[in-house]
């Protein structure tokens, strides 16, 4: 169950095919043009204009935008080694996410556009909403 800051149930996992399952980043702040500069990756925008952006018709502001759930993305702690890692994902073409809506919800979507995450190449996302049974 996804819950709001308040501990509001927003989204339930309905159903999921990546093997394992949960392989999914809630540890860190969205990547952004700040994240990109500082480690001279570039200059471009990062999930967090790119969320931004989609809301902003909503009336929100970039500093509204909670943290982020990062769907696939392997990011885990190696005790071993006393850090944070970014493994290979464990997602592979046509695996989803399906999500049962709780409550009312804007929900922004980035395909994230750092590399590291997504195995050294992005590729495609698709996303279908459905309302009563129907996809819109």
């Amino acid at each position: 169950m996804l819950l709001s800051t308040v501990c509001n149930p927003m989204m339930t996992i309905v159903k999921e095919t990546p093997e394992p399952k949960g392989v999914h980043d809630v540890h860190n702040r969205m990547c952004n043009r700040t994240y990109y500069e500082m480690y001279n990756l570039g200059s471009r925008d990062g999930c967090h204009e790119n969320i931004s952006k989609a809301v902003a018709p909503f009336g929100l502001l970039p500093e509204d935008i909670p943290d982020t759930m990062d769907l696939f993305m392997n990011y885990h702690h190696d005790c071993a080694r006393g850090q944070w890692v970014i493994g290979e994902p464990v997602s592979k073409p046509g695996d989803y996410v399906e999500f049962r809506a709780e409550m009312d919800c804007i929900v922004g979507l980035s395909n994230c556009p750092n590399e590291a995450c997504c195995g050294g190449r992005c590729t495609p996302v698709r996303v279908e909403v459905y309302a009563a049974g129907r996809a819109r």
